[in-house]
């Protein structure tokens, strides 16, 4: 049984990923028919280390002109930013939370000071049973 071989395939993307990369790599059995946005094609070597997109009009690597630095930077700005919103929400969810705690806790108290005045009203009655 012959063993598999796998080449290297980059997964295309018109936008950038968080990663600042325009592709992902991946791995598939040689032979199989690729297609968009799949390709084969080896990033050429005068293009390592740049941001690069695969062009499938011109069915090439192309550099983006990306600062691939200042890219990192706006992204991580962005899920800061993400983060910060969310983290608004959930404090605000957090106070929601605490005053309907607050609610509840009035609530039980206000029970069992009825349940007490109640327990006493029982109590006080005879409970003997005899007639008078």
């Amino acid at each position: 049984m012959a063993e598999t071989k796998y080449i290297q395939v980059f997964r295309t993307f018109d936008a950038q990923q968080t990663d600042g990369t325009f592709y992902a790599v991946t791995f598939f059995p040689e032979g199989l028919k690729l297609d968009w946005p799949y390709t084969a094609v080896p990033i050429p070597a005068e293009l390592k280390g740049k941001v690069v997109k695969y062009d499938w009009d011109q069915l090439q690597w192309v550099d983006t002109q990306v600062d691939p630095i200042q890219s990192q930077i706006t992204n991580l700005i962005t899920k800061l930013n993400t983060t910060d919103g969310k983290a608004v929400a959930a404090d605000g969810k957090a106070v929601t939370a605490g005053a309907k705690a607050d609610d509840a806790t009035t609530q039980a108290l206000s029970a069992q000071q009825a349940l007490l005045e109640l327990s006493d009203l029982v109590l006080s009655k005879d409970t003997t049973g005899g007639a008078k």
